[in-house]
């Protein structure tokens, strides 16, 4: 498991080789990931905070 290369070695080596498709998905990959769990968390705090739940 740890001999394995992780994203950022990968990332790397994709930047030195020129593998700019790799590299896009890589960002890609983890610009989604951010929003996801980004937006989890904003609705876990409405979830938790009712403070911030809008009353009409």
């Amino acid at each position: 498991m740890f001999g394995r290369p992780g994203l950022g070695q990968v990332t790397v080596n994709a930047v030195s080789g020129k593998d700019m498709p790799l590299v896009m998905a890589v960002v890609l990959i983890s610009a989604l990931a951010y929003v996801t769990v980004s937006t989890i968390v904003d609705l876990a705090y409405l979830a938790i905070d009712p403070r911030l739940r809008r009353s009409r």
